[in-house]
């Protein structure tokens, strides 16, 4: 691509935030921004995802496959993921064994029985102001059918401290999964279990196979932002949008999607504060 292109672009995305505004991610199935690794050991909680929780009080998300509602089709893989915060500021926060507290389905046909594999280390306890993931694969196939998946909240806290945990909803359809669909999630557990460089690789295997898939070039762009690399991230991003809108009829008046300008503009906002704490650094290194 010439650089002079991929400016415009970048600009020309920049330039219609004021129009369109600020929106929630819609997540990555959307095709927005990449998922937070689901890491082991604790790291830094950031001020704005505790601010809701009442008197410093833990908080938990589960999710199936990176949704609190997932629909899944035959052959795909089921994993269970659970991000817990600790947002006190003087008290660390004892968590049980995810190979000893496992999720557990609800509904679903008679006589299903989940297995399940741990995937993430042992967090131990979070200390203050901190969060972990926990991680769980299902190893067995399930029948199709919908199933509510919960988690014991006291026996994953040991505590008398309460912790609300909604319970997250599956559907396994009769219908076997796109080959493609599975091999996205396959490569989704490596990110989420913080294997960025596999993932990375992953991901660029997939796309010398495929390169006129574009979907695969928005997870390359996931994968890149992931490692750090997240000027190359920002070019990738700028070839998909040329890519959508080449594929339009040249009098058609219309804009590139919201999520696209938005997490452009995420990754521009990224690499300056990233410029800006590099010159700091410098600038204090020469003194």
């Amino acid at each position: 691509m010439k650089i002079h292109t991929f400016i415009l672009l970048v600009a020309a995305l920049a330039g219609l935030l004021a129009g369109c505004g600020r929106g929630p991610d819609p997540g990555p199935a959307a095709g927005n921004k990449a998922a937070e690794p689901v890491a082991a050991g604790a790291t830094a909680v950031p001020e704005d995802s505790v601010a809701w929780a009442p008197s410093n009080q833990p908080t938990a998300v589960l999710m199936v496959n990176e949704s609190p509602y997932a629909e899944i089709g035959a052959g795909c893989p089921v994993f269970v993921g659970c991000r817990i915060s600790n947002p006190q500021d003087d008290a660390d926060l004892p968590l049980a064994s995810g190979k000893e507290v496992f999720p557990r389905l609800a509904g679903g046909p008679d006589g299903a029985a989940p297995t399940w594999e741990f995937l993430t280390e042992e967090a131990g306890s979070l200390p203050p102001r901190t969060g972990a993931g926990l991680l769980w694969r299902l190893t067995a196939p399930l029948p199709p059918g919908e199933y509510r998946v919960e988690l014991d909240s006291s026996a994953l806290i040991p505590t008398n401290i309460s912790l609300h945990l909604r319970p997250a909803l599956l559907t396994i359809t009769p219908h076997s999964c796109d080959p493609r669909l599975a091999a996205r999630c396959e490569r989704r557990l490596l990110l989420l279990q913080g294997k960025t460089r596999e993932y990375l690789e992953a991901v660029q295997a997939a796309r010398a196979a495929n390169p006129d898939d574009g979907m695969l070039l928005k997870e390359e762009a996931d994968s890149l932002e992931s490692a750090g690399r997240n000027e190359e991230a920002l070019q990738k991003l700028s070839e998909l949008g040329e890519k959508m809108m080449g594929r339009l009829p040249t009098n058609a008046l219309a804009e590139p999607p919201e999520w696209l300008v938005f997490r452009m503009e995420l990754l521009q906002d990224k690499i300056g504060r990233q410029a800006a704490a590099a010159g700091k650094a410098g600038a204090s290194g020469r003194n």
